[in-house]
């Protein structure tokens, strides 16, 4: 058999890839040179898409779902994000994101015909670095503000160094790699198991971030008995 398309010269292919959408007469025509034709309509499937959301906003060290949505749902078979470590996962619609900075994830689907379609969406981390650090403690045994603490929220992995001083400069307690909050053998106004008289004290404590940063807090912290 030959066949033709909109009266095209006869050939022996029994396909005709990458037509587009519209009206198509085709011709079929045996060896004896009888011939038949239809008229066929072809309608573009609806397009595969994407939509990753809005743009979204967070704090440093606060975690956000990401949701992509592929249309035609039924005919979506994959999504793959932009790898990064960041993501929970990298193949499924709605992964966590635990950003250290500002990202742009990207996402891709797939149909079941091998069209792709893109979408990206960013998170904007904002530069939040809350932390308290109290300036009096009164170490009386009551078990409330016995101890000197620095408090952070969860941008704040560790305290690297932790200081404190007299007023003549005399080292009265030193912490290396401690966590932020409470934490076993905080100082507790004493130095070499002496309880020290109320005064003032200096302090400087720094502080690593999630992003690796770390920041130099100073003050002054005072004992009331």
């Amino acid at each position: 058999y030959l066949y033709s398309i909109n009266n095209s010269p006869p050939l022996p292919y029994t396909s005709f890839p990458q037509l587009g959408e519209g009206n198509y007469n085709i011709l079929m025509q045996d060896i004896k040179g009888c011939q038949d034709e239809i008229d066929v309509n072809l309608v573009d499937p609806p397009p595969v898409t994407v939509n990753a959301g809005d743009d979204i906003t967070v704090s440093l060290g606060e975690s956000t779902p990401l949701i992509a949505i592929g249309s035609p749902a039924s005919e979506v078979v994959a999504y793959n994000w932009t790898a990064d470590s960041t993501l929970t996962c990298l193949d499924c619609p709605d992964p966590t994101a635990f950003p250290l900075g500002s990202t742009v994830y990207e996402v891709t689907v797939i149909n079941d015909e091998g069209c792709i379609s893109t979408d990206r969406v960013t998170v904007i981390v904002r530069d939040d670095r809350p932390i308290y650090i109290p300036n009096a403690i009164s170490p009386n045994g009551d078990g409330r503000n016995d101890q000197f603490f620095i408090y952070g929220n969860a941008a704040a992995l560790n305290i690297s160094e932790l200081r404190i001083f007299n007023r003549w400069g005399a080292l009265v307690y030193e912490a290396l790699d401690v966590p932020l909050g409470e934490y076993p053998n905080g100082w507790d106004g004493t130095f070499n198991g002496e309880t020290l008289n109320p005064d003032v004290f200096a302090f400087y404590a720094i502080i690593q971030f999630i992003d690796n940063k770390e920041i130099l807090y100073e003050g002054d912290i005072t004992i009331i008995r």
